[in-house]
């Protein structure tokens, strides 16, 4: 557990779930100020800790390399620190609109790869706002470079999901244009980005063009050979477009894309809560299987909040509805072939 003050407690588990040791470890970033977590996880048998914090104000990406059998560091460093925030910055960030600078983390799931995106909202180079790091087993760096706008078409870059394949990293991201910054425009990005490079290539997805693709969750299909990208496309409401879509990691193309109609869901949300409303869950992850079958998880968060005034203060009484968790299990064409519903009360 990473604390925020006594630096990072480890305990260490036998095969058979019983504790060998627990201890605390101390790192020399010492006390953190508004720290988070953004990963964890084993490359070669070690535990990675990714911990960003405002150091200063300064957004700063700390690793931390905790040996797995000595429970003890091996390694700590920082690989990532973008622009001290200014007060100026803050003020663009609270009424200007201006996404707040961070980092991301991706682990690869099938190696000991993985890639952290350095976000930097402030750069005056449009090119420049989006860089990707990606790491060996040995840690070492094995690629770094920036999502760029195709063209220089487009002002404004954010970064969506990435993946792994074959020591190559594929980067999905979304170029936009305001109705001030040269009209309206639009489209979902693919960048590969190969080890030891330090270019990526990058192509528009085409048929994302005036799509306003919020979200993606990419993950690799090894029994097809292909990427199945899970977006989500909100319209004016609270609802939207779901979208599956198979990429080519060679071409970078789309071999084929379906949108997703998820009925099961809205009837079930209709037969517990009645008239109350409809089910308006959105992606929030994608599990592949081994026979190229994949589930998506769908989550709807209804929150409703009621206030009674007092003579000495404000009583706030908090109703919080069911959380409905969908789980819709589809073959690699996205035939339906079963439905699950998990309610969870929170």
């Amino acid at each position: 557990m990473v604390t925020q003050k006594e630096g990072i407690d480890v305990r260490l588990y036998d095969e058979k779930h019983k504790e060998k040791f627990n201890r605390k470890l101390n790192p020399k970033y010492g006390k953190l100020q508004k720290p988070s977590v953004e990963g964890m996880f084993e490359v070669n048998g070690d535990v990675v800790c990714l911990i960003q914090e405002l150091d200063k104000v300064t957004p700063t990406l700390h690793r931390v390399i905790i040996d797995g059998t000595k429970g003890t560091i091996k390694k700590e460093d920082v690989i990532g620190e973008l622009d001290r925030l200014s007060m100026g910055k803050m003020y663009s960030m609270v009424y200007g609109g201006v996404p707040m600078p961070t980092f991301y983390v991706k682990k690869d799931p099938d190696s000991d790869q993985y890639g952290i995106v350095l976000f930097n909202s402030f750069e005056s180079d449009r090119n420049k706002r989006v860089e990707i790091v990606t790491y060996q087993s040995d840690h070492e760096i094995a690629g770094r470079a920036y999502l760029t706008s195709p063209d220089d078409k487009f002002k404004y870059l954010k970064y969506l999901d990435m993946a792994f394949v074959n020591g190559e990293a594929l980067i999905f991201g979304y170029g936009y244009n305001t109705k001030n910054s040269g009209g309206r425009e639009n489209t979902m990005l693919l960048g590969s980005l190969k080890t030891d490079s330090k270019k990526m290539v990058v192509k528009e997805v085409k048929f994302t063009h005036n799509k306003e693709v919020e979200m993606a969750i990419t993950k690799f299909n090894k029994a097809t050979g292909n990427f199945l990208v899970l977006m989500f496309i909100p319209d004016k409401g609270n609802t939207g477009d779901i979208w599956m879509v198979n990429f080519d990691p060679k071409s970078m193309d789309v071999v084929n894309k379906e949108e997703m109609y998820f009925n099961g869901p809205v009837e079930e949300a209709k037969a517990v809560f009645g008239k109350r409303s409809t089910f308006r869950g959105t992606p929030v992850n994608l599990f592949v299987h081994k026979d190229g079958s994949y589930s998506v998880a769908l989550e709807e968060i209804s929150v409703e909040i009621r206030g009674r005034a007092q003579a000495l203060g404000t009583l706030l009484l908090l109703e919080a509805w069911y959380l409905p968790i969908s789980m819709l299990t589809g073959s690699s064409s996205s035939s339906i072939t079963c439905l699950r519903s998990i309610r969870i009360l929170l």
